[in-house]
């Protein structure tokens, strides 16, 4: 029974994900404080303004995917790089970016892309932007 027991631990040890972290920032600064911008999981281009960041990556494939807020009137400030898309589908990430996020997409989603490489999909409602990326 006791083998049994280490057995399933050791299973269970093995089937996890390793690969994978994730970080929560109240702010921006915060992650600047963690390096989290420096080591690149938050990318460079997105303003100061952003908070309440839930990010998470991929150690081997280099995927990243985040959640996070904005003010109303930073909304400008956010989208200032970005390409409008007219929906998910014109997007060369939409499969990636459907399975993670497949519970939130619908018609009043905004789409952009930053480069063919990243999507950010913006709740303006909700204020809540939603991005990925597989640099």
């Amino acid at each position: 029974m006791k083998k049994l027991f280490i057995l399933l631990i050791l299973i269970s040890l093995l089937s996890c994900d390793f690969e994978i972290m994730k970080s929560h920032y109240a702010t921006y600064k915060d992650a600047v404080k963690d390096g989290a911008i420096e080591r690149g999981w938050i990318p460079k281009y997105f303003p100061s303004c952003i908070y309440d960041i839930y990010e998470k990556h991929d150690l081997d494939s280099n995927d990243v995917w985040m959640i996070f807020k904005f003010n109303k009137k930073d909304y400008n400030k956010l989208i200032k790089d970005w390409k409008q898309i007219k929906d998910i589908n014109d997007s060369e990430e939409k499969f990636e970016f459907k399975r993670e996020y497949q519970n939130i997409i619908n018609s009043e989603l905004h789409y952009y892309q930053y480069h063919p490489k990243e999507l950010l999909a913006i709740d303006l409602k909700n204020r809540i932007a939603y991005y990925y990326s597989d640099n």
